[in-house]
Parts: C-alpha cells; structure tokens; sequence
C-alpha cells in the first residue's frame, strides 16, 4: 500500500507559516506600542488603544491556529498528529518528529508500510 502524503505535508506547512506570520505581527504591534510613547499624549492614548485592539485581535488568531496545529489529523492515521490522550493523561507535543498514534515521519513524502 503506498499513499502520497504531499498535499497533507503542505498543508502543515501552510499552518506553521499561518503562526509565524501571526506571531510576528503581534510582537510588531508591541514594538508600536512601545514606540507609542514619544507621540504627543492626545495622539497616544488613542493609537495605543487601537494598537491594543489589533494586538487582542493577533493573540486571538495565534490561539486559532495553534488550535488547529494542535488539531491537525494525520495523514495515515487520521488522528491528531500532535496530540493524544492516554491512561496518562492528555499528550500535546507541537514538536514531535512521529505521529504520536502511528509513528509516521512528518514530511514523509509516501507510505511504503507493507500490510499483512
């Protein structure tokens, strides 16, 4: 059985980048914040509450996409790739280089698994 997992893979890709971006953005707008400060005080106080409100806005969509990160199935298994619930407790490895269900390698272009 041999299946092509590079739509999936790009997929993932496409998450981390999502992130980054959305990280990024959000330490941008606390470096305007800070910036902020040598502004005249009636133009501060309101670009500093309009730049709180987009930074509300980039912590929330980090959240999202690191929800979906989290979330994201395998593409052999079908089950969330990071994340995974045992006798132990819940396991959320963002990191891990396997499947924790199946033991795929992330990036693995194909499966070249034998079924018996």
């Amino acid at each position: 059985m041999e299946s092509d997992y590079s739509w999936r893979w790009t997929e993932l890709g496409r998450l981390q980048r999502r992130f980054r971006r959305a990280v990024l953005a959000a330490v941008a707008v606390l470096v305007l914040v800070f910036l902020g400060k040598f502004e005249p005080r009636s133009i501060s106080r309101i670009s500093v509450l309009l730049l709180l409100i987009v930074w509300i806005f980039f912590v929330v969509k980090i959240l999202k996409i690191y929800s979906e990160y989290t979330y994201w199935l395998c593409p052999r298994c079908g089950e969330p790739f990071h994340y995974a619930v045992g006798w132990l407790g819940r396991v959320n490895n963002p990191f891990a280089k396997r499947c924790v269900h199946c033991g795929l390698r992330k990036w693995a272009e194909s499966d070249t698994k034998k079924s018996l």
